[in-house]
């Protein structure tokens, strides 16, 4: 078919008019990945439906359509707009949502402490918290690996590391939980209320964490951070580091639960790979 030249030459998708489409994932993505009409799609709302990898990093390159601004993106969310929205402040403040030249300067600020070869110094805390987790599983016999391990693993990790109290551990357990219909295709109206006020919370909550712990200076790296930030001499930057690593671990302690449950799943599911891993413990790190 001719290469269409603009969002309304684009086919439609009209899934998108179904409320209960998305519910089920994998029936979802099938039809979706198998379309051989185009790689693009119309939304009814006339934006842009792009869902292949190639295109995703081609238009993300493309300063003209790269990163959404953080009021764009709170409405992408169907979340508020205005000034007092709490969803748009915790996103703006997140890396993930600047746009060059703001960017390059935060994300190399996030790399030059997380990149594997640097994290690899923090491994004595998870090991630390692993060694507990499993001492208390074994009590018990049986356990919800996601909720019970891989969260509370991820929370206490992080947690140590920015200087929350067990008090707010426990709260930020049960916020990760309710913000994540952030992320869900279709939402209640009640649950985007709540994802508005949890993420004004867990904000203030981080945030503050990090700063009374760079004050107290018990982590040379969140010093190493601030420095890091106060030195980049680019506009529209967060004002301080305790907002912008804030922000960025919303997505910290939700990937990093995921990642650890989807992997232990994936090694349990494949004995050969499994049974390599044991036999050469360098691969974890990869």
């Amino acid at each position: 078919m001719p290469t269409p030249c603009s969002i309304a030459e684009l086919p439609l998708m009209t899934e998108l008019l179904d409320p209960r489409w998305g519910a089920d994932l994998p029936a979802t993505l099938g039809p979706l990945f198998a379309r051989t009409d185009t790689n693009l799609l119309q939304s009814p709302d006339g934006s842009v439906v792009v869902y292949r990898n190639a295109d995703l990093r081609a238009l993300a390159g493309n300063r003209a359509v790269g990163n959404l601004p953080a009021p764009l993106l709170a409405a992408a969310f169907n979340m508020a707009t205005d000034g007092e929205s709490r969803f748009q402040r915790l996103v703006a403040n997140h890396v993930f949502t600047m746009n060059p030249p703001l960017h390059g300067p935060m994300r190399n600020l996030f790399a030059k402490q997380f990149m594997p070869g640097n994290v690899v110094r923090f491994a004595p805390i998870a090991e630390t918290i692993v060694k507990e987790l499993l001492g208390q599983a074994c009590d018990r016999g049986e356990i919800d690996y996601v909720v019970e391990f891989a969260n509370v693993l991820a929370v206490r990790f992080w947690g140590e590391l920015i200087g929350l109290t067990p008090g707010e551990e426990s709260t930020l357990t049960a916020m990760s939980e309710q913000i994540a219909p952030a992320f869900f295709l279709g939402r209640s109206e009640q649950q985007t209320e709540a994802v508005e006020r949890i993420a004004g919370e867990y904000l203030a909550l981080v945030s503050g964490a990090i700063d009374r712990t760079l004050a107290v200076g018990t982590q040379p790296f969140l010093a190493e951070m601030a420095a890091a930030l106060a030195s980049a001499e680019v506009d529209g930057k967060p004002a301080r580091i305790g907002l912008l690593l804030g922000a960025v671990l919303m997505d910290g302690f939700h990937t990093m639960a995921v990642g650890l449950a989807n992997v232990s799943y994936a090694l349990l599911a494949n004995r050969a790979a499994h049974d390599r891993v044991r036999a050469e413990p360098s691969l974890v790190t990869a």
